[in-house]
């Protein structure tokens, strides 16, 4: 057993069969090819329910020759390619979904967009200010350790194969390093490091090799989606590990059983240079079948929050990447009933024309009412006040008036 688990570590550290380099991004490629890899993008999906997260994920690499020209048509790709994904714990699974879930994500957000849009025209225009309402309404054990790291079993996933890393300690971070190092990742400062191996994150290093019968990979990287679950309080996106990834592009949509705080929406936004319009827009319909193996079950409605991202990870005038002066990592912050759409969207529910005519005008119904109200009361306060001042009428009356005259 011991001899296996040697031969083993062995073997991981020589992944690359002609030895890793540094480069300036967490893409690699090994030092015997000639040239350079970038991403053009990320896209990204968040699913999390009750402390548990499904993260679907996908790069585009693109090659390219080590002075950012397209590769000549005689030099081909590498053959084979290093990514690196942080997760907050330990992951539990892995799987692959379909190429079209993020067509499928982007049409469900613009449906809602598009459901919203109506929902908003058909509301009663005039609304009193400060009167608003709110909505109705598998384990991988360890594998022995590499120092003092723990290696996880290498998992192969279509075109991945993944290894989980974890650094015991801060006193492990140059064992980290390099171990990152001799699998092809570029070394990072231990005040990089030290921010993911306080917090116990996991690092997987994720091995990509060509289409069975190739010898190399593609000039431009088509991969599938690669769908890792993790347990986490707070729904999570790895990006700040990429801070050497240059200014890529990212397209994220989160779906949470509980919406997301607005603060948080806000504070996300601004730091990944993003336009969100969602807002906590909310389906209780089915997801999109290609998202079928991520969703949990016991889910009724899903809030729905998504980003678009032109460049996450600008220079600044002193050419140090964006991402490089985060404090955190993307974590988004869960809030309640507040942080909901307002009362008159109802999103894809099938509700009672009733119904929708109170979350429509509800307020205008309310002020109208209550004005009604007010101005009968008032109508029938006069009008006792002009029949105390005009004095009694009838039969006694007129004798009382009678005997007046008579003693004149």
């Amino acid at each position: 057993m011991l001899v296996r688990r040697a031969l083993e570590a062995v073997l991981l550290l020589g992944c690359l069969a002609a030895g890793p380099r540094p480069a300036s991004a967490c893409c690699m490629v090994p030092t015997s090819w000639k040239g350079d890899v970038d991403q053009a993008d990320q896209h990204g999906v968040v699913l999390h329910h009750d402390g548990h997260e499904e993260l679907i994920v996908r790069v585009a690499p693109f090659f390219q020759t080590t002075d950012r020209t397209p590769l000549a048509a005689d030099a081909p790709p590498p053959p084979a390619l290093e990514w690196v994904v942080t997760v907050p714990t330990p992951p539990t699974s892995y799987g692959l979904v379909p190429a079209s879930v993020f067509t499928d994500v982007a049409a469900l957000v613009s449906r809602l967009q598009r459901l919203e849009a109506e929902q908003r025209e058909a509301r009663t225009r005039w609304e009193v200010p400060l009167l608003t309402t709110r909505s109705l309404g598998a384990s991988t054990p360890s594998a022995g350790t590499w120092d003092a790291l723990d290696v996880g079993p290498r998992v192969r996933v279509g075109p991945y194969e993944i290894t989980p890393v974890k650094a015991r300690g801060r006193e492990a971070l140059d064992t980290l390093n390099r171990y990152l190092a001799e699998r092809g990742f570029p070394e990072e400062t231990p005040d990089h490091m030290a921010w993911f191996v306080e917090r116990g994150f996991t690092f997987l290093c994720i091995h990509i090799t060509p289409p069975a019968g190739a010898a190399h990979l593609g000039e431009r990287l088509d991969l599938e989606p690669l769908r890792i679950a993790f347990a986490t309080d707070r729904p999570y996106y790895p990006a700040k590990f990429s801070s050497r990834q240059g200014d890529f592009a990212l397209s994220l949509a989160t779906l949470t059983s509980r919406p997301v705080a607005k603060p948080s929406l806000a504070r996300i936004g601004d730091r990944l240079r993003a336009d969100s319009s969602t807002a906590n827009l909310f389906t209780v319909a089915t997801p999109p079948a290609s998202l079928a193996s991520a969703v949990p079950s016991g889910v009724d409605r899903w809030y729905v929050n998504a980003f678009r991202s032109k460049g996450v990870n600008p220079f600044d005038d002193h050419g140090r990447p964006a991402i490089s002066s985060w404090t955190d990592d993307v974590f988004f912050d869960l809030g309640g009933d507040a942080d909901a759409p307002p009362g008159w969207y109802y999103g894809d529910r099938d509700l009672w024309i009733a119904e929708r005519v109170v979350r429509g005008h509800g307020i205008a119904i309310a002020v109208w009412g209550v004005l009604g109200a007010g101005i009968a009361v008032t109508f029938r306060r006069r009008k006792a006040r002009s029949r105390s001042a005009a004095g009694p009428r009838g039969p006694g009356a007129n004798s009382v008036e009678a005997g007046d005259v008579s003693r004149r």
